[in-house]
């Protein structure tokens, strides 16, 4: 059994859980331990076996109903995504049970916030996996020897939804974050390309979404963006790591977050596509807006 620890708000953890596994080609039955409701979605998890771990707001319970997972589900190998410590800091040395291989998958954090989570040393690890370029901080804390990994995602099945030539707005998140999406794509739409229909895709419809979008519930989102005019989203992990193949068709907002830095990311691809170009690309990636 492997059991992948990914606690953390929306479907980004569950779905990179999904890349991680399937890049390192492993295989076997899977436990995802989740704090996501929509992860119980067969789309998302596909086979793997779902716990949900809801409404634990402190560190102490948090760890209890941990060691009660790993000796149900006794796993020879866990995976701990995004946070080393733990979402709460509940994870700590001498929690894994005997004879199971520990590994990390490190996005890059808020390190000096995170910290202010951390009740204790870091769990062992054999090997930490660094799906994108960590901060010195976060290295120096995870040992410094940090492997390089880059992501496959799963094939893609099933039916694809029609969206050629549509403006495509992507977004998991809260309704607030998904209207902002929505009125910056409709402010550069009329701009540049005026006759586009735009289409959102999210697990929900935002009740105040106005009746000229078009709402679709798909997943993958990626499965879309081929055909889309343009793919517009907030600039989380795996929106940007899936959108690399269509940078120029890509327009992305940030949104803060406690831990994740999506406004070094955006600047992050701003930079490369410089580098790449040879230009300012202005207008590739939207401009940031705090909260």
């Amino acid at each position: 059994m492997i059991v992948y620890y990914a606690l953390g708000g929306g479907l980004g953890h569950v779905t990179r859980g999904r890349a991680v596994i399937h890049t390192l080609g492993l295989e076997g039955p899977v436990t995802v331990v989740t704090s996501s409701p929509g992860a119980a979605d067969r789309r998302i998890v596909g086979d793997w076996n779902v716990v949900q771990l809801e409404g634990i707001r402190t560190a102490a319970a948090l760890r209890e109903s941990v060691v009660e997972i790993l000796d149900e589900q006794r796993p020879h190998t866990i995976f701990v995504d995004a946070f080393p410590g733990g979402i709460l800091g509940e994870l700590g040395p001498g929690l894994w049970p005997n004879g199971c291989d520990a590994f990390h998958v490190a996005r890059a954090l808020r390190w000096h916030r995170y910290t202010e989570r951390l009740r204790g040393p870091l769990p062992e690890y054999r090997k930490v996996f660094g799906v994108e370029a960590l901060g010195p901080q976060q290295l120096e804390a995870l040992g410094g020897t940090v492997e390089k990994l880059i992501l496959l995602d799963p094939p893609m099945r099933g039916t694809v939804p029609d969206v050629t030539g549509a403006w495509l707005i992507v977004h998991a998140g809260a309704e607030e974050e998904i209207l902002d999406l929505v009125a910056y794509a409709r402010e550069r739409r009329d701009r540049d390309d005026p006759d586009s229909p735009l289409v959102l895709l999210s697990p929900h419809r935002p009740s105040a979404l106005a009746p000229d979008i078009n709402y679709l519930d798909h997943y993958p989102a990626r499965q879309l963006f081929k055909d889309a005019a343009r793919i517009v989203t907030a600039c989380g992990f795996n929106s940007m790591r899936q959108t690399e193949s269509f940078a120029e068709k890509h327009l992305s907002m940030p949104f803060e977050r406690a831990l994740d830095d999506q406004f070094s990311r955006a600047a992050q691809r701003r930079a490369d596509q410089r580098r790449a170009t040879g230009s300012r690309m202005d207008g590739v990636v939207g401009s940031a807006r705090r909260r």
